[in-house]
């Protein structure tokens, strides 16, 4: 993702002079419009950023796993890592450290869904791309923390979302009761026929809403 998102970004900008922002999510990631984008969840003017859902074993407070330093990076056992791949986002934040003077800290988090305002979409492409080839759990949370540290963009974590990373989801009614969630079978039937059928609903109060604001 973090990759790829640089170059679709420069088209955005010039297909879409008057968006506000970035969302993008996995595939079988479902979201409820209505309630991700209000008061209390996604901001247009902020980045916004999945809690938890990790399966990591020790989660900050904030709803974070961050790690700082070259020892405490390297010997966190809290998470997978893909296989030692925290050498890799070691030697990545020491190379940004090096270069910009950003603070040695990774951020392992759930990024199967996350928001980028406009505002930061020429920062965001500047720092992934110095970040390097690291997996997408600990590359897009990361930068979105340097962003949000070091550049002074809001940031929004949201802890409403059901499942994690890799949890399936079992029943549809969990789609109903849930804003937002990953992830959905969508070879079956019946999470195709429920997640149109949500959304269907969710537009007619989202055009409720619109008139409401207008009279």
């Amino acid at each position: 993702q973090e990759g790829c998102v640089p170059s679709i970004l420069e088209v955005a900008k010039l297909r879409n002079p008057d968006a506000t922002g970035f969302l993008t999510t996995h595939a079988d990631f479902w979201f409820r419009p209505s309630t991700i984008v209000n008061e209390t969840g996604l901001r247009l003017e902020a980045l916004w950023h999945l809690k938890v859902g990790m399966g990591i074993r020790k989660v900050d407070p904030g709803g974070l796993h961050c790690l700082s330093g070259e020892e405490e990076i390297l010997n966190d056992t809290s998470w997978h890592w893909f296989g030692r791949r925290n050498v890799d986002s070691w030697r990545a934040i020491d190379r940004l450290h090096q270069v910009y003077g950003y603070d040695r800290t990774v951020c392992p988090g759930w990024s199967d869904g996350w928001y980028l305002p406009r505002s930061a979409w020429g920062l965001f492409a500047n720092v992934s791309s110095e970040f390097g080839p690291i997996v997408h759990e600990v590359a897009i949370p990361t930068v979105l923390q340097i962003l949000h540290r070091h550049h002074d963009v809001p940031l929004q974590l949201d802890g409403r979302c059901w499942g994690g990373c890799g949890r399936l989801m079992r029943e549809t009614d969990v789609m109903l009761k849930w804003p937002c969630g990953h992830r959905m079978d969508l070879v079956q039937q019946a999470t195709r026929d429920t997640l149109e059928s949500m959304l269907a609903e969710d537009l007619k109060m989202l055009r409720r809403r619109a008139r409401n604001a207008k009279a």
